[in-house]
């Protein structure tokens, strides 16, 4: 999940070409390391360590040899008796054992098991045990390297002013005070709103706030959260979509002595983490590298939303787009 520099990005999301990698997700390198790819996003929730330990358990490999990576977005390519100690190939008949990174390059040359039968839970050594959280180390020694971090050359800073209401849209921009602020470069207005450029974060930021900006709001949003609790409710009463069906729920209440009807209502909660979430795009040879923290296994729209504006801002075909997953 480290990037070490913004030309060698691809270097560790992609692999070792010495490494012999079991399958997608799965990668073991002659120095003895285990790597798994996480597809799936990370908000918290630690599928790093919580998938890293499903495959630890069924390699019998020890814990300190294990990591974890971001898969790259490459939508195509993400979808045993002779195991003993952890961390080594043990063959029982004949006592002779050596370790994953000594097996790595005569285990490419193998075809991998249609069917490999796995561990019943009687045999776990690391599932079902409190394991060290394979990123939190990164994460808290200040070693993990986020967008915030990436400054590629002649980097500009670009941030939205949007709407005070879903839905609205750009009327009318007066930005001649924001163009005489310091270091801002342009203005545009953008679907999401308008668009202010700058060559650092601070002008960006005092730009945004210099507009003045009209919003038509003839498509927003404009209902008040109690008209928007009585529509909820009215919707509610209407038949709803079964993601499961037991029993017979009417003839039950129909039958019941006391039946308690209560309805909540919740505020709306919007996804704010700590983290800024933003994106680097760089413009090289051709070709568009963005970095973001958004995993290959994030729905299909938000995946289709970057790769779109990366490719309108970068001007270049689809195909020269290269996508990089940082850690969030």
């Amino acid at each position: 999940m480290d990037l070490q520099d913004t030309s060698g990005a691809a270097a560790s999301a992609e692999g070792d070409a010495a490494a012999f990698a079991l399958n997608a997700f799965v990668r073991v390198a002659p120095d003895n390391t285990v790597t798994v790819m996480i597809k799936h996003i990370e908000f918290g929730q630690g599928p790093a360590t919580g998938l890293s330990t499903l495959v630890a358990e069924e390699l019998d490999a020890d814990w300190g040899q294990m990591g974890a990576e971001l898969a790259p977005a490459d939508t195509e390519k993400y979808v045993n008796h002779l195991f003993g100690l952890q961390g080594t190939v043990s063959h029982d008949a004949s006592g002779k054992s050596l370790s994953f990174g000594d097996l790595a390059g005569e285990a490419a040359k193998l075809e991998a098991p249609a069917d490999p039968k796995l561990k019943s839970p009687d045999q776990f050594n690391l599932i079902g045990t409190k394991v060290r959280k394979l990123d939190t180390l990164d994460k808290t020694n200040g070693t993990q390297i986020f967008t915030l971090d990436l400054y590629p050359e002649n980097m500009v800073i670009a941030t939205i002013l949007h709407p005070p209401r879903f839905g609205a849209t750009v009327a009318s921009v007066d930005d001649s005070k924001a163009r005489k602020i310091k270091g801002v470069i342009d203005v545009k207005t953008v679907p999401a709103g308008v668009a202010i450029y700058a060559n650092n974060t601070y002008a960006a930021l005092k730009g945004r706030k210099a507009l003045e900006v009209t919003w038509n709001a003839s498509k927003a949003e404009i209902r008040s959260t109690r008209q928007m609790e009585q529509d909820y409710s009215k919707a509610a009463q209407k038949p709803g979509l079964n993601a499961r069906n037991d029993g017979d729920v009417e003839k039950a209440l129909a039958k019941a002595d006391t039946v308690i009807e209560a309805e909540y209502f919740f505020p709306f909660l919007a996804h704010a983490p700590m983290e800024t979430l933003d994106a680097v795009m760089q413009f090289k040879d051709g070709n568009i590298i963005g970095w973001h923290c958004q995993p290959a296994g994030w729905p299909a729209p938000y995946g289709k939303r970057c790769q779109c504006a990366l490719v309108a801002l970068g001007r270049a075909h689809p195909q020269r787009l290269r996508q990089r997953n940082l850690s969030r």
